[in-house]
C-alpha cells in the first residue's frame, strides 16, 4: 500500500491515478490532521509520498511522524515551493535522480529519503518498477560503488542485512582478448541481466539495494533488508536454490540479449565466458560492539565463499549432466552434408540440385561433412531441475562443447561425435570429413586402433584451437596418412590464422572459413585473400575447400578462383543418414556391421590407460569396405 499526504491536489490526484494505473493499492490523506496522521502508523505501507512540512501540524510532530514512517516504507518527501516545484520529467530522466540519499536529521542519520524532482507519471513509474532494482537509477542510470555510509545506515536501522554476492571478476578476461569496446558492451548486458533476473526473484521484491564493489568492477551485492523465508526455520540450501535461480535467469536474460547484438554474435567461441561467473550468499545482523564497516567486510567475505561452493555445485551438476548426454545412446546424433566438385557442376547439374535429385549427382560427390546434433526431447523428458540453466533447444555445438570446456569433457564429447559419425555414416560415398579436438592427437594411438581401416576419413582440425607443437602434428599427421586418413586445417581465414603453420604441417586439405566467402563476389579484397590461398594450395599439392556458400553469386566466384570443393546450403542442406540414403539412392550399410560391435571411440580420461592399445577390436575386422575414396 502506497500513503499520500500532499498539500499539492493537483499533484497528489494525478500521482494517486498514475499510480492506481499501475494496479498499485493507494491510500490518500486530503488535508492532513493529527488524528488522522497518527492512525497511518498502524497501517503497512511500503512507500510514502508527503509534503516536506506540514501546515496543519507542528513542524517537529511532523518530523516525527516521517521518522516513523521511514522506519519501515520507502520515503519521497515533496519540496515546499519556498524550495523548488517539481520539473517536468524530461526523455532520459525515467524517475527520481537524485545523486545521493539525504538525512532526514542530523541526530538519526539511519532514516533516509528522496525528494521528489519528477513529475507524476515519472514517479509512478519509478515506485512502481524501476525502484525494486535498487539505488541504480538516482545515480544517473549507473549501479553506483559500494557506499558503506548508506548501508551502516541500512544494519543499524533494520538491524539485520541480507545480502546476495554476484561476482563476474572473471568477465575481466574480456578485455584483454576481444578489446575495450566488446568489454564495455558485455558489461553494459551482464547489469540490464542482473536488474531483470533480480526484479524475477520472489525473494528480492522488497527493494533491495544494488551496488558494485567499486566503479570498474563486476563484482555486485545486492542488499536486502527483509526476508520472507526468514519467517520459518530454514537451512542454507534455500539460499542455494535462490542464488541458483539468481544466477540462471541472469544467465538466461545475458544470452537472450547477446543473441541479439552483431557485435556478439559472430565473435569466436564468446560462448565459453558467459557463464563465467557466481552468486552467493549471507546475512548479519547488527552487533553494537563492532565496527559497522567490519561487519558489512565480514558478510561480504560469507558471500563470497559460498558463491565459491554454489560455483563448484553448478559445475559438478552441469559435468553429471554432459557425462550421462555422453553416454547415452538417444541424444547426440550427426547430420551430414555434401560437399561437391565445384570444377565438374555445370548448368544443367544446378538445376539438378536446385530439384533435389541428387541421385543423379552422385558422381560429382567429394564427400560429406559431419555435424553433431541434439535430440532435445529427449534431454528434455529427463531434464534435471539441478541444471536448469541449460535449455535443451539452445544447445547447438558451439554450446555444447563450450560446457564441455569449462567442465573439461572437450576430449570426450569429442570423441563421441567422432564415434557416431563413423557409425552412421558407413552407407556415405566419398570422403567423410569429421571434426576432431586438436588435443586429441595427443592420443591419436590409441584413436586410431579403434578406427575402421578401410574408410576415407579425413579429420578437420580447427585453426583457432590448433596445439601449437609442429612438430608432434607432424608425427601425428604422418601416422593418419599411414592409415589412409587425411588432414584437413578448418577454418581456415578466421581466428589466429597462422601461415606458418599451414606451411609447416601441409594439409591435405585447406578448408576456408564461411565468413570468407560471405558476398564474397562483392568483396575483392576477399577475392584476393580466396586467390591467395588456392594458389599456396597448388605449390604444396592440396586442395581447397570453400564452406558456406549460400547463393549463386558466391558459388561462380569459387568457381573462377580456382577453388577444389564446394559444400553449403546452395548445394545441400545438412540432413539425417535415413533422409541422404533415400535421396542420394545409397545403399544402407548392412545390418550386420551396424550392431553393438560399432567401433568406440571414448576414451574414459585425459589420463587412463587402455589395458590393450594396439590390440584392434573385432568390430574393425569385420567393418566392410563399401565407401568409394575419391583421391
Amino acid at each position: 500500500m502506497i500513503l499520500i499526504s500532499l498539500s499539492d491536489e493537483l499533484y497528489a490526484s494525478s500521482l494517486e491515478k498514475e499510480l492506481t494505473q499501475h494496479n498499485a493499492i493507494v491510500h490518500r490523506v486530503a488535508k492532513p490532521e493529527l488524528a488522522q496522521m497518527i492512525h497511518t502508523l498502524k497501517q503497512n505501507y511500503t512507500c510514502v509520498v508527503a509534503d516536506e512540512s506540514s501546515d496543519h501540524i507542528e513542524s517537529n510532530i511532523w518530523k516525527e511522524l516521517i521518522k516513523s514512517w521511514a522506519r519501515c516504507a520507502k520515503i519521497f518527501l515533496y519540496p515546499q515551493p519556498s524550495h523548488h516545484s517539481p520539473q517536468p520529467i524530461t526523455q532520459k530522466q525515467q524517475g527520481p535522480q537524485s545523486d545521493e540519499y539525504h538525512h532526514l536529521c542530523d541526530e538519526d542519520s539511519s532514516l533516509l529519503y528522496t525528494k521528489i524532482n519528477s513529475s507524476p507519471a515519472g514517479l509512478a513509474e519509478f515506485i512502481c518498477h524501476d525502484f525494486s532494482t535498487g539505488p541504480s537509477w538516482f545515480f544517473q542510470g549507473h549501479t553506483p560503488s559500494l557506499r558503506h555510509k548508506h548501508l551502516e545506515a541500512l544494519l543499524k536501522a533494520h538491524k539485520k542485512l541480507y545480502l546476495f554476492y554476484v561476482d563476474g571478476s572473471k568477465h575481466r578476461n574480456i578485455y584483454t582478448e576481444y578489446g575495450v569496446k566488446v568489454h564495455a558492451e558485455f558489461h553494459r548486458f551482464f547489469e540490464q541481466a542482473l536488474y531483470s533476473a533480480i526484479k524475477t526473484i520472489p525473494m528480492m521484491n522488497d527493494h533491495p539495494v544494488v551496488y558494485k564493489k567499486d566503479t570498474d568492477s563486476n563484482i555486485y551485492y545486492i542488499f536486502c533488508t527483509s526476508c520472507p523465508s526468514h519467517q520459518k526455520l530454514c537451512t542454507i540450501t534455500d539460499y542455494s536454490e535462490t542464488c541458483y535461480q539468481l544466477f540462471a535467469t541472469i544467465d538466461q536474460h545475458l544470452k537472450q540479449n547477446l543473441a541479439g547484438d552483431s557485435i556478439f554474435k559472430d565473435l569466436l567461441h564468446f560462448q565459453k565466458k558467459v557463464a563465467s561467473f557466481s552468486v552467493g550468499y549471507s546475512s548479519t545482523l547488527y552487533n553494537r560492539c563492532f565496527s559497522l564497516k567490519d561487519q558489512l567486510k565480514l558478510v561480504t567475505s560469507r558471500a563470497k565463499q559460498h558463491a565459491d561452493m554454489l560455483h563448484h555445485w553448478i559445475r559438478t551438476h552441469e559435468r553429471e549432466f554432459l557425462i550421462n548426454l555422453i553416454s547415452r545412446e538417444d541424444v547426440l546424433y550427426p547430420k551430414y552434408q555434401a560437399i561437391f566438385k565445384i570444377a565438374d557442376i555445370n548448368e544443367h547439374d544446378l538445376a539438378t540440385l536446385k530439384a533435389r535429385q541428387y541421385h543423379k549427382l552422385t558422381d560429382k560427390i567429394y564427400g560429406f561433412e559431419s555435424l553433431i546434433r541434439v535430440h532435445a526431447e529427449q534431454i528434455q523428458a529427463n531434464h534435471d531441475h539441478h541444471i536448469s540453466h541449460i535449455n535443451p533447444h539452445d544447445l547447438n555445438p558451439l554450446t555444447l562443447f563450450a560446457i564441455a570446456y569449462r567442465n573439461n569433457l572437450s576430449l570426450e564429447l569429442d570423441q563421441k561425435c567422432i564415434s557416431l559419425a563413423i557409425r552412421d555414416g558407413s552407407p556415405l560415398i566419398g570422403m567423410l570429413l569429421v571434426n576432431i579436438f586438436p588435443r586429441n592427437f595427443y592420443y591419436i594411438d590409441k584413436l586410431s586402433n579403434t578406427l575402421p581401416q578401410n574408410t576415407c576419413i579425413t579429420f578437420e582440425i580447427s585453426e583457432e584451437k590448433v596445439i601449437k607443437n609442429n612438430e608432434f602434428l607432424l608425427e601425428a599427421r604422418t601416422k593418419l596418412n599411414s592409415m589412409n586418413f587425411k588432414v584437413a586445417v578448418d577454418d581456415m581465414s578466421s581466428g589466429f590464422s597462422n601461415l606458418q603453420r599451414l606451411f609447416t604441417i601441409k594439409p591435405d586439405l585447406i578448408k576456408l572459413d564461411l565468413n570468407l566467402i560471405h558476398k564474397a563476389d562483392q568483396s575483392t579484397r576477399k577475392q584476393l585473400i580466396i586467390r591467395f590461398f588456392v594458389e599456396c594450395a597448388q605449390t604444396f599439392s592440396q586442395k581447397v575447400l570453400v564452406e558456406g556458400v549460400e547463393t549463386r553469386a558466391e558459388f561462380e566466384i569459387c568457381k573462377e578462383l580456382g577453388v577444389d570443393y564446394v559444400q553449403g546450403f546452395f548445394l545441400h542442406k545438412p540432413d539425417h543418414i535415413s533422409n541422404i540414403i533415400q535421396e542420394f539412392r545409397l545403399d544402407p550399410q548392412p545390418s550386420s556391421s551396424k550392431d553393438s560391435t560399432q567401433p568406440d571411440t571414448m576414451v574414459k580420461t585425459d589420463h587412463d590407460e587402455q589395458k590393450n592399445p594396439n590390440q584392434k577390436s573385432k568390430a574393425d575386422d569385420q567393418v566392410t569396405h563399401h565407401r568409394q575414396c575419391v583421391s
